[in-house]
This record gives structure tokens, C-alpha cells and sequence, in this order.
């Protein structure tokens, strides 16, 4: 007998007592007399024990002694976990069967309230699968997580598929639910599908179901891989473009889910020849160039985080003939700024001409003013009269007030010719170099541009040519496993055949022997009587052969006795 604290868990108000249970009884008759206590409405047979540690009671555990339960402990009467599951089941697929998205005129009341509590069921999924171990368990074995893709797959509203991709990611916190999620066919592919959804929600939350699987599972990335290269085929377009194209939906969240996807497919890839194959495919769907555009408005210490990450790890060596396209891009560059710098100069002595043209114009100006005042004498030194008498002072004095030869002005000097010069042939350096650069620019750009476009088509080449392979090659594995599972069942056939084909030799060899035994039984009861005189009687000599059990027919014949029989020379009466 053990003491145990029953509390009934589906009751609104707390209801429980503690009851002496005994051991030897099946667990069955206790539950049927705590439903009948705690006046449950339903049939007993829904109803089980469970233990505050998620563990349902069964009869072997009841009867089983290392199951130690302490006086006092508490139990919880409540319902089965499969009738529980039961129930959810049955209210996804209402669900999915209705496809209500909003509350319509049309339909009924009674149908919009059945709905409303099918919704509430699904509501409460999230948290039962958080909290109930026994439930959640259950709900995976019965397949519960491919009822709940199928939901989000129909596409049943914005909070159901909500709520069903939280279930469906209380699902898989569980190692019972992720190993479901990666040994049922077809599953990833659903789920990857989901991925490059059009609605956002969905999209944003099943890349991160996806980039949990590759970093959990060790054969991930292969899953995922695989999953989005037949999604490609499918669709007719490149694997990940939908994914390159969701970085510049806006959406923050699936912006770094779907980086983290990315790096998280760097990080487990298996070997550097898959990683150099992964990077062709983002190089080819331009992913640098979509970066570059939405790195400025991204501001998320996260964002920043995985973009760096993914910087790090999308870096390789560039081939050849990348490598001299941005050498040749990079001198390009230089005479660019070098022209610019020329040409700036340029235009700084075009404007000056102006300037040195009216001042020549105004110094010849004055150089005529000069003159005629000289002429005239109507020069005033410009030295106040109060000013201290200094040799210095004469000096100027006298140079001010004395006929100044003014045509230098209009002369140039070595220097000055030197520089124009100078200018000059600067100015037609300038012009080669700028018609030298144009001339490179184009051949360069052409150069350039065939190269790429070359480049571009032999790598979309190869990348069809090898996804077809390795399409191919994963067919003709799956065909060699099923043709091997064929023949390992035919040889089971045929050597089943041979021991049966044994047996019923051996059968024959023993029926033989009995023949041949029953044979020497009969030809030794059927040589005596002939040995024996017959009797003389007064009746005629009519012979009646005695009635015997029938003898079993052989295929070798009966041998033949060539003694004669005895003939009787005794007459008649």
C-alpha cells in the first residue's frame, strides 16, 4: 500500500485527497475509482496517473518495484496523452479543411464557434508542448509535426499558420521531434518550400527551423543542400535565389535569418570543395552587390554581426583572370583621379586668363597716365610733408618722383616664358593622357566585359552540368539501394525455396523407405501359405481368396516366385 496525493487535473478548482493505493491492483481500477470519486463525466478509460515528472503510469509501472512513489507524493488524475493528441489532430485538420481566414456573413454561427474552439486548441499547442512531456512525445509519434506543415502549407491565415509554426518549433526542441523532422521523406523539402515563401512571417520563421536543422544534425547541410537544389529544379531557377532576393524585402528579422543560414552553411559544409561549390552559387546570384545596397540602412548590431561573419567566410582567392581585371580596374582608377587632377589644373588656368589679360590691360593703363602726368609734371610725392628727413626717405622720394620706365610691364620675363612654355607643353601631355585614357578605358571595358561574359557563361555551365550529376548520381544511388533490396529479397526467396525443395526430398527419401519396408512385410506373409499342402475336401476344389486391407502400390514390381505350386494327385470323390 502506498499513500498517494490524487489531484484531478482538469478540474477549473483545485480537487484532490490523499488515498492509500495498492500496488497489486492493477493501476486501471484505481484510475476507474478516482473518476468515479471526482464524478468525471467521461469514461474512465480516457483517464490515467501521471507524475509531476511527465510520466504516465502504466500497469507494468505500477506492478514494478524500482519504481520507488513516496507516501504523499502527488499524482495527477488527467486524461491519456494519445486522447489528448486525438483531439488536436482533429482540430488541424478542421482547420485545414476550412481554410477560414475571417469571419464571413454566410456561415453559421454553431460553424464560426466550432471553429473559434478549433482555433483555441491550437492556440494552447505552443504551451502544452512546452510544458507536457508525455503529450509531446505522443504528439510526435503520431504524427503530429506533418499535420501541422500541412497547415501552414494550405496557407489557413496569418495567426493559425503563426501558431502552427510555433508548435511546429516546440516540436522539434525535442530530439524525438527533429530526428522525425529529418528521417520522414520529403519533410525538409516542405519545410524548405516554406522557406522561400511569399509571406513573410512564414518565410522569416521556417529559415530558422532550416538553419537549426543544418547546425544541429551532423548530416545537415546535405539536407538542406539537397532540399534546395531539387526546390531550383522545380521552379526552374537557381538554388538560394529566393533567399538572395529576401535580404532586400526589409524585414529585419529575415534578414539575419537568413545570413545565419548562410554561415551556418559555411560552417557545415563537409568539405572545401562543397564550400568553393557554395560560393559560385551566391557569386552567381550577385549576392555582394545586394549586400552593398542594404549594408548602409541596416543599423542592427545583429545585422552587423552575421554580415561580418559571412564577409569572413565568403573570402577565397580570386581565379586568374578575375585577379588582372581588378588590377587592370585598379589602374584605371588611378588615371581617372589623374585626369580629374589635370583637368581641375586645367580649368584653374583657364579661368586665370581672364584675370591676367585686364590686369595687362590696367598696367598698360597706368603706364600711360604716368607718362602724361611725367609730361606734364603734375607727379605729387606721396610722402606726407612732416615726415623726417632720411636718406632712405630720398631715395624713394626721388624714384617716385623721377620718370619711371614702366615697360617691363608689357615685356615678359625668362622665367614667365619659361613657365608659358612649360604650361603649354603640360596642356598637350594633358590631352594625349586623356585621349591615351579614353582609348585604354574602352579596351578595357571591352576586354573586360568579354571576359566576364565568358566567365559567366562557362561557370553556369559547369554549375547546370554538375547539380544534373549530382542529381543523376543521387537517382541512380537511390535505383542500385532498391534493385539490392530486391535481390536480397529474391535470394531470401530462393533459398527459403531450396530448404523447403530439401525438405520435401528428405520427406520422399523416408516414404521410400516405408514403402520398401511395407514391401518385405508383403512378400514374406504372402510366400508361406503356398508352401502348405492343400487340404482334400468333398466339396469342389473352389478357392475363395481371403478379403485383405489394401496394399499400398509401388512403382518397382512384385517379384515373381518361379516355384511351382505343389499339384495334389489324390482324386475327387
Amino acid at each position: 500500500m502506498v499513500l498517494l496525493e490524487v489531484r484531478l487535473a482538469s478540474s477549473k478548482e483545485e480537487q484532490g485527497g490523499c488515498f492509500e493505493l495498492s500496488r497489486s491492483i492493477p493501476i486501471q481500477s484505481h484510475v476507474n475509482d478516482m473518476c468515479v470519486k471526482y464524478r468525471v463525466q467521461d469514461s474512465p478509460d480516457k483517464f490515467s496517473f501521471q507524475l509531476f515528472e511527465n510520466k504516465c503510469l502504466t500497469d507494468d509501472d505500477w506492478s514494478d518495484q524500482s519504481l520507488i512513489l513516496n507516501d504523499g507524493q502527488i499524482v495527477l488524475l488527467r486524461e491519456k496523452p494519445s486522447i489528448i493528441v486525438t483531439r488536436f489532430k482533429s482540430s488541424i485538420a478542421e482547420l485545414e479543411k476550412n481554410k477560414l481566414t475571417s469571419f464571413e456573413s454566410e456561415t453559421s454561427k454553431e460553424k464560426l464557434s466550432e471553429l473559434n474552439k478549433h482555433r483555441q486548441v491550437l492556440f494552447d499547442l505552443k504551451s502544452l508542448l512546452g510544458s507536457d512531456v508525455a503529450f509531446s512525445e505522443e504528439f510526435i509519434s503520431s504524427g503530429g509535426m506533418e499535420d501541422l506543415m500541412n497547415l501552414i502549407s494550405a496557407g489557413s491565415g496569418h495567426n493559425i499558420t503563426g501558431w502552427a509554426l510555433a508548435g511546429l518549433r516546440g516540436c522539434m526542441n525535442y530530439v524525438s521531434g527533429m530526428n522525425f523532422m529529418i528521417n520522414t521523406r520529403g519533410l525538409v523539402y516542405q519545410l524548405y518550400e516554406l522557406a522561400n515563401s511569399k509571406l513573410t512571417h512564414v518565410s522569416r520563421q521556417c529559415i530558422e527551423l532550416v538553419f537549426a536543422i543544418c547546425s544541429i544534425h551532423s548530416d545537415g547541410f546535405r539536407l538542406v543542400h539537397r532540399a534546395a537544389k531539387i526546390f531550383a529544379k522545380n521552379n526552374k531557377e537557381n538554388p538560394y535565389q529566393r533567399l538572395v532576393k529576401a535580404l532586400e524585402s526589409g524585414d529585419l528579422d529575415l534578414q539575419i535569418n537568413t545570413l545565419t543560414l548562410f554561415n551556418t552553411l559555411f560552417k557545415t559544409a563537409p568539405t572545401e570543395h562543397k564550400v568553393r561549390k557554395f560560393k559560385v552559387l551566391l557569386e552567381l546570384l550577385e549576392i555582394k552587390s545586394v549586400l552593398e545596397r542594404i549594408k548602409s540602412s541596416a543599423l542592427d548590431e545583429g545585422f552587423h554581426k552575421q554580415l561580418t561573419t559571412f564577409e569572413q567566410n565568403f573570402s577565397y582567392p580570386v581565379p586568374p583572370s578575375y585577379y588582372s581585371t581588378e588590377t587592370y580596374k585598379k589602374k584605371l582608377e588611378k588615371l581617372e583621379i589623374a585626369y580629374q587632377e589635370l583637368e581641375a589644373r586645367n580649368l584653374y588656368f583657364e579661368g586665370q586668363k581672364d584675370m591676367l589679360a585686364s590686369v595687362r590691360t590696367e598696367l598698360q593703363r597706368f603706364k600711360k597716365l604716368i607718362q602724361i602726368a611725367s609730361d606734364h609734371g603734375v607727379m605729387v610725392s606721396i610722402l606726407p610733408p612732416t615726415r623726417r628727413y632720411d636718406p632712405e626717405t630720398e631715395r624713394s622720394k626721388a624714384i617716385i618722383d623721377g620718370k619711371v620706365d614702366l615697360h617691363f610691364v608689357l615685356e615678359l620675363s625668362p622665367y614667365a616664358q619659361t613657365k608659358i612654355s612649360e604650361l603649354q607643353g603640360l596642356k598637350e601631355s594633358y590631352h594625349k593622357a586623356v585621349n591615351d585614357i579614353y582609348e585604354l578605358s574602352r579596351n578595357l571595358q571591352t576586354k573586360l566585359r568579354l571576359e566576364v561574359e565568358t566567365a559567366a557563361q562557362q561557370l553556369h555551365l559547369e554549375l547546370k552540368t554538375h547539380q544534373n550529376l549530382e542529381l543523376e548520381i543521387e537517382e541512380l544511388h537511390d535505383k542500385i539501394e532498391r534493385k539490392n533490396r530486391e535481390a536480397e529479397r529474391k535470394r531470401q526467396e530462393a533459398e527459403l525455396k531450396r530448404q523447403e525443395l530439401a525438405l520435401k526430398k528428405q520427406e520422399a527419401e523416408r516414404k521410400k523407405k516405408e514403402l520398401a519396408a511395407a514391401k518385405q512385410g508383403l512378400g514374406s506373409t504372402t510366400s508361406a501359405p503356398v508352401s502348405t499342402p492343400v487340404p482334400v475336401s468333398t466339396t469342389p476344389a473352389i478357392t475363395v481368396a481371403p478379403v485383405s486391407t489394401p496394399i499400398p502400390v509401388s512403382t518397382t514390381p512384385a517379384p515373381v516366385s518361379t516355384t511351382p505350386a505343389p499339384v495334389s494327385t489324390t482324386p475327387a470323390p
